[in-house]
């Protein structure tokens, strides 16, 4: 089976589900039905190798080339030299946005999904204290630590085979970043059909997204059992279904001055660092300067 050619990385609500969207739409390259390639993150998955995983993921492989995306890989350091091991020559894409929007709409989509029914302003509590295991952390504000997951993915490949953007860009110009993406691929460029492939909004009940969380649970005896009877593909598809079903045409309010003021104070040193990191890239020679308006002002 061919190898992956590119995957995106990183980071959640980004834009990842939107820029593999965009890609795949390509008529030379071939792109996972799923919402996620969860191959290399999923030890049970990995297991059975690569070629059931794109039978599982893949409705379509005709492509020359084959792209993926896990937003999840760059936090889990053990899931990289899966994917050296894969294709030591792969391409890899790492979106970021502005941290602080990106926390709020991560936990938005905890809300939306049935999971978080904590307050978002309990982060105050959890960053002065440093309780760095709480969940709301490590869902919401470790996501936007870039520079880290940056250092993760370079220790197995090279700064060449890395393509850092900008969720501001991709909103801006999603053209412009995907000829990007295709001359780097070298094929040839491809009109795509501008929209949001993963907006968030509320919940209709809470408790029906709460349910449905706990189904998504691998380690959820019925989803371990279903899966068993059942194409991966098709399970996929109507969990997307469920999830669906559940949103309503509302959308969230925004984040509060407070809660706001807190995380740009807290992200300041690390926006710091991924600022000091991306001169490894020419950054100066950027075709983007104008995304990172949010970086230049911390």
């Amino acid at each position: 089976m061919k190898k992956l050619d590119l995957i995106i990385v990183g980071a959640q609500k980004a834009g990842t589900t939107s820029l593999n969207n965009y890609l795949k739409s390509h008529p030379k390259v071939s792109g996972h039905s799923t919402v996620e390639f969860s191959f290399f993150s999923d030890p049970s998955e990995y297991k059975k190798g690569y070629n059931q995983a794109i039978k599982n993921h893949f409705e379509d492989t005709n492509g020359d080339y084959f792209i993926a995306k896990n937003v999840t890989i760059s936090l889990q350091e053990e899931s990289m030299p899966r994917l050296r091991e894969h294709n030591s020559d792969i391409k890899i894409v790492f979106l970021m946005r502005e941290p602080v929007s990106r926390a709020y709409s991560a936990y938005n989509m905890a809300v939306k999904d049935g999971w978080m029914t904590r307050s978002f302003s309990e982060l105050r509590e959890i960053i002065h204290k440093k309780k760095y295991d709480d969940i709301m952390f490590r869902h919401f504000i470790k996501h936007g630590m870039y520079a880290q997951q940056i250092n993760t993915i370079l220790k197995y490949f090279s700064v060449e085979q890395v393509q850092l953007l900008f969720f501001e860009d991709l909103k801006r110009d999603p053209q412009k970043v995907c000829n990007l993406l295709f001359n780097w691929l070298d094929l040839p460029e491809y009109e795509i059909e501008h929209s949001i492939h993963n907006p968030t909004y509320q919940p209709r009940s809470k408790l029906y997204g709460s349910l449905l969380h706990k189904l998504r649970d691998e380690n959820n005896p019925i989803k371990r059992l279903v899966k068993t009877i059942i194409p991966y593909s098709v399970f996929s598809f109507f969990g997307s279904k469920l999830l669906a079903s559940n949103r309503s045409n509302n959308t969230f309010h925004a984040i509060s001055e407070d809660d706001q003021k807190l995380l740009l104070s807290f992200y300041k040193p690390y926006n710091l660092e991924l600022s000091q990191l991306l001169d490894k890239w020419g950054n100066e020679d950027s075709p983007f300067q104008s995304s990172q308006e949010w970086l230049k002002r911390m």
